[in-house]
């Protein structure tokens, strides 16, 4: 994965530490009034940071972490 790619990951990681997204009627997630495509719903669900749980896409609540995914959270921590 590209730098560009894993820095525009960070943001929608960002958010999900706010709240899930919702999944829409018409495809897609979203968060509030912000339309999150599938295509990066899936690429975070790759990452095995994230999880669907009913119409929600939530930050996995007890992953089984791997040291970059840990790098990342404790990253996203520190920053928010």
């Amino acid at each position: 994965m590209t730098d560009g790619k894993i820095q525009y990951d960070r943001s929608f990681l960002r958010l999900l530490q706010l709240a899930p997204f919702e999944r829409r009627l018409g495809g897609g997630w979203r968060f509030g009034t912000k339309i999150i495509s599938d295509v990066i719903a899936e690429r975070l669900l790759a990452s095995g940071l994230t999880e669907i749980s009913g119409i929600h896409l939530r930050l996995k609540r007890n992953a089984n972490k791997h040291e970059g995914d840990v790098a990342i959270v404790n990253e996203l921590n520190l920053q928010v």
